[in-house]
């Protein structure tokens, strides 16, 4: 019998939406990027997604993003899976990790690729972990950021 994930914290994984917003926009230099419409009676993806951003050249980027181990990352692969993505699609998972630093603590992407376009279904984990500043965990304004 699998193993229920633990519950995540609301707040937090608001605040990590809010961080996968500012990701992809600067990583994959996405022009237009939607977060999903949450309230208390209902909760809209984007195909299973909680970021999906736009690039200039068409190319969709997906990204769902979780704040727990590694029970809900492949519990979120599994839900991304079942979904027919395009070639040119760039699917990804990003596990919010945390890393102490004296009184500090240091928030991080832990980056889960996946490649719709093999045969297989195949996930890459980037070695690299991508840090997130403290102003990524408030919501992304156009307006206010430009080309920052």
């Amino acid at each position: 019998m699998e193993k229920k994930p633990k519950k995540q914290n609301k707040k937090k994984i608001q605040e990590a939406e809010k961080a996968g917003e500012w990701y992809v926009r600067h990583r994959y230099k996405c022009v237009t990027t939607r977060r999903p419409v949450r309230n208390q009676f209902q909760k809209v993806d984007f195909f299973g997604a909680d970021v999906v951003g736009k690039q200039l050249g068409g190319t969709h980027v997906y990204l769902q993003v979780t704040t727990g181990s590694a029970a809900n990352v492949s519990q979120r692969r599994r839900k991304l899976e079942a979904v027919p993505w395009h070639d040119s699609d760039i699917v990804q998972i990003g596990q919010l990790v945390s890393e102490q630093e004296g009184r500090k603590k240091n928030w991080f992407f832990r980056i889960h690729q996946y490649r719709p376009s093999s045969c297989k279904r195949v996930w890459y984990v980037e070695e690299q972990w991508y840090p997130i500043p403290k102003e990524w965990f408030t919501a992304w304004k156009e307006k206010n950021n430009g080309d920052k």
